[in-house]
C-alpha cells in the first residue's frame, strides 16, 4: 500500500485572492489531511495527504476529488470563479519497502494567474470557518454554481444562473418568480405577453424569455445590458434557492 502527497493548483478567474495556509481534516477515508494556501501569481494551492491507497493512480483520483469538493465550497462561500485544478506534483512511498527503495514520482509545479487587479486579502481562519461551515446543501448544486460564475460574460452567466433557478424549481417558471418575490419583494414586474392579463412576470424571467423565444418590439442590446445589471442579484437569488433545497433534502455528498 501506498502513501503520499498528491498537489493541484486552480487558477482565480476573477479577482484573485490571497490566503495563507489553511489545514484541513481530511473527509475521504483514504485522505489524512489537506492544506491550501493561495497568492495572485499561483493561484489557490492545495495539498492533500493520502495513506494505505492501492496505486498512484488512485491516490491521485481520490485527492482530485477532495479538491474538487474543497474549490466547489470555497466558490459558493466568496463568490469565486475558480478554474478547474492541475495536478503540480505528487510523490508517493511504499510503506512496505525501506527508506532506500522508496518510490516517489512528482510532476511539474504550474504557476497560474489572473488578469484582474483587484487583490483581495482573506485571513486563514477566514477561509477555513467558510468551508468547514459551508452552507449544507447537493454537492452537485454547488459543482453547478461554481460553473456557472465561471461563464464568459454577463450574458451567459446570467442565462447559466436562471437554468440552476429553473433545475431547482422543477423547470416551472411561475415557481421560479414565486421563489423570487420573496427573497426580493420590491422585485421589477412586468405583464407576460404569453399569459392572460395581469399575470405578470419577474425582470429575471423577462430578461431570459427575451433572449431564449423571439418577443416583438425588444431591443436586445437593451436585454444584454439590463442582464448585466441583474446578474449579481441573480445569483443571490440561486445561493438563496441551493441552501433553501439543502435544508429540505439531505446533502449528496
Amino acid at each position: 500500500m501506498l502513501n503520499g502527497t498528491v498537489q493541484y493548483s486552480a487558477p482565480v478567474e476573477n479577482n484573485p485572492i490571497e490566503f495563507d495556509v489553511v489545514n484541513l481534516p481530511g473527509r475521504a477515508g483514504e485522505v489524512s489531511g489537506m492544506n491550501l494556501r493561495a497568492d495572485s501569481a499561483n493561484g489557490i494551492s492545495v495539498s492533500v495527504s493520502v495513506s494505505n491507497v492501492s496505486s498512484e493512480e488512485d491516490g491521485v483520483a481520490i485527492a482530485l476529488n477532495e479538491v474538487e469538493t474543497i474549490l466547489d465550497e470555497l466558490a459558493f462561500e466568496r463568490r469565486m470563479a475558480i478554474g478547474r485544478p492541475r495536478l503540480s506534483s505528487q510523490a508517493f512511498e511504499d510503506e512496505s519497502r525501506s527508506p532506500a527503495t522508496q518510490s516517489i514520482s512528482s510532476g511539474v509545479t504550474l504557476h497560474l494567474s489572473c488578469n484582474a487587479t483587484t487583490l483581495t486579502r482573506a485571513s486563514a481562519q477566514t477561509i477555513e470557518k467558510q468551508i468547514m461551515n459551508s452552507a449544507p446543501a447537493a454537492s452537485i448544486h454547488k459543482q453547478m454554481f461554481r460553473s456557472a460564475i465561471r461563464s464568459n460574460g454577463s450574458v451567459e452567466r446570467f442565462m447559466h444562473f436562471y437554468n440552476l433557478l429553473m433545475m431547482l424549481h422543477g423547470d416551472h417558471q411561475g415557481r421560479v418568480d414565486a421563489f423570487i418575490r420573496q427573497h426580493e419583494t420590491d422585485v421589477s414586474e412586468s405583464q407576460s405577453p404569453h399569459h392572460k392579463a395581469g399575470v405578470m412576470e419577474t425582470v429575471y424571467t423577462r430578461l431570459r424569455n427575451e433572449i431564449s423565444h423571439h418577443r416583438q418590439g425588444v431591443d436586445l442590446e437593451e436585454t444584454k445590458r439590463s442582464m448585466s445589471d441583474h446578474v449579481g442579484r441573480l445569483l443571490e437569488h440561486v445561493r438563496d434557492a441551493i441552501v433553501a433545497d439543502g435544508q429540505k433534502t439531505p446533502s449528496v455528498q
